[in-house]
């Protein structure tokens, strides 16, 4: 995915690019690898979104649909590696990070 788009916008922005795992990881910490996450899970809202694109009710280009799916056309059990992830346990901390550089 193209994310240079994003670099002329005026609001703030932060990406963070992990080595491994897909998108939908939530803090990948132990506590979530063993299924304790409370409900509804943030994965419940993508694969909503997901099925909105494959449908049609989210109208999206082409392109930006090919990537979508590539990434989270699965089912929970398909193609989702549940363990903890200790460079993506970090991403709360950085989302916190950023909020307070922008709002103070």
């Amino acid at each position: 995915m193209d994310y240079s788009v994003f670099m002329g916008c005026e609001f703030p922005k932060e990406l963070h690019i992990f080595s491994e795992g897909q998108h939908g990881l939530s803090l990948a910490d132990a506590e979530w690898a063993s299924g304790e996450y409370g409900e509804p899970y943030t994965m419940e809202q993508s694969f909503a979104v997901i099925d909105a694109v494959k449908n049609k009710s989210i109208p999206v280009h082409e392109e930006i649909k090919v990537e979508l799916l590539k990434q989270f056309d699965f089912t929970k059990e398909q193609n989702m590696e549940i363990k903890a992830n200790k460079e993506v346990e970090i991403w709360l901390k950085l989302a916190e990070y950023w909020l307070q550089k922008i709002w103070g």
